[in-house]
This record gives C-alpha cells, structure tokens and sequence, in this order.
C-alpha cells in the first residue's frame, strides 16, 4: 500500500493537471494589440459590398452666373443670375429656370433696371455644346422717365416708368466640366432675344403719358429693342 501511495504521489507531482493532459499546449495569451487585424471593416469582408447602396448620380444642378457683357437698344450694361436650375440627361440640356437682375447704361432717358425670368431647351449638337429656344417674362424699369396713365379723361399720379412682356429668343451653350466626378461645372452661354412689353398702354387699356414730352412723340429710347447677353455660370 506504501509503494502505490509514492507512485500516485509522484504521478501527481509530474502531471498536476490530469484533466488538461490530452489538450495539447496552452494558448500563448495575447500581451499586445499588434496581433489584432487592424483594417478597416469593410476591407476584412469585401464581400458585403454589395449589399451597400449606392445614390445614383443626379440630373439637376443648381447655379449662378454674371453677364459681363449685355447689349440692349445699342446700351451696354451687365447682369447676375442670382438663382440657376438645370436637367441634365442624355442629349438634353435643358435650363428650367434662370432669375437675373441687371442695368444698361445710357442718356437721360435711357437709363434701364431689369429683371428676367426665363426658361430655355437646348439639345447637345456636340459634347458639351448644346443649342435651342428661350422663353420668358422681363420687367423694366427707367428711373429717370416719369409717366402717368389716362383713359377716358382720367390721370393717375405719376411714377417711374415700370412695365412687363414676355419675350423669345436663343440660347447656345458651352460646358466644361470640372474634376474627375462631373458634379461641377462652368457654362458659357451666348443668349439673345426680342423685348416685347408696350410702351403705348397696359393690359387694360390705360394709355401711357409721359413727362418727358419728346417720349410722346418719340419712345424709340424706352422702346422695346433686341438684347444680348454673354453669361458666364457655375454649376454645382
């Protein structure tokens, strides 16, 4: 009994752990975080991204411009587009809406502020060069001619001369992208189109009276004439 109790005693002090005798080494325990894969997500399971979403590309651009150049009834001027909205897509180039605000520089009474609403279609004949129709509303103000309306013997007080009229035109662009993605761009356009708000009476049929008697007889310097506009835009 002596001689297994020695045996057993000394078989415990070799293996102290008889249940971790068959598992092998013990792990090495980590002591550092230079073990750890340290790459981003995505890149340790390529394989989730395509169940990632991906926003498509939009057709609209917002934009503003200046019109360093602007031609009207033989007077130079210039003009800002405060607010610009595109569609672009495919072959078409299409400017949905464009607020402007500018003034031409001439004698006394041709001084003239405007402000203009327009709208224009334009398809790519070329990349990045695209042509078409314009449409819109103009108002105009000559601050230096003063007018009063009459009709049936009836005067108003008098203003400053103030009307507005739609009118038609042209427009042919130019688009440089810039960067790599597409997402901004700059746009030269070339726009050129007739006035055609009354000098003779309103929509109602009030009659115009000027105070500046040559107007009476001669409006050709307020009347409603050609414009040209060369506008430089950027588009985001």
């Amino acid at each position: 009994m002596k001689f297994l109790a020695v045996v057993s005693l000394l078989f415990v002090l070799v293996n102290p752990n008889p249940a971790r005798a068959d598992l092998g080494p013990s792990p090495t325990p980590i002591n550092s975080l230079e073990s750890l894969d340290n790459r981003p997500f995505m890149e340790r399971f390529p394989e989730l991204t395509k169940f990632i979403h991906k926003e498509e590309a939009s057709n609209l651009y917002f934009g503003f411009g200046v019109s360093p150049i602007t031609l009207v009834n033989g007077k130079f001027g210039f003009a800002a587009s405060i607010f610009q909205l595109h569609y672009l897509k495919d072959k078409w180039d299409t400017e949905l809406l464009n607020l402007s605000f500018g003034k031409a520089f001439g004698d006394a009474l041709g001084k003239e502020d405007f402000f203009l609403l327009r709208m224009s279609p334009k398809y790519k004949i070329y990349k990045n060069i695209s042509i078409g129709p314009l449409i819109g509303i103009e108002f105009v103000h000559f601050p230096d001619v003063k007018a009063a309306l009459t009709k049936g013997g009836l005067f108003s007080q008098q203003f400053d001369y103030s009307t507005f009229g739609y009118f038609y035109g042209g427009a042919i662009s130019q688009t440089f992208d810039i960067g790599t993605t597409g997402t901004n761009a700059i746009r030269v356009s070339a726009i050129y189109y007739k006035e055609r708000y009354s000098v003779e009476e309103t929509n109602n049929g009030w009659t115009y009276y000027f105070q500046q008697n040559s107007l009476n007889i001669d409006k050709s310097p307020i009347a409603p004439s050609s414009m040209f506009m060369l506008e430089i835009s950027y588009l985001y």
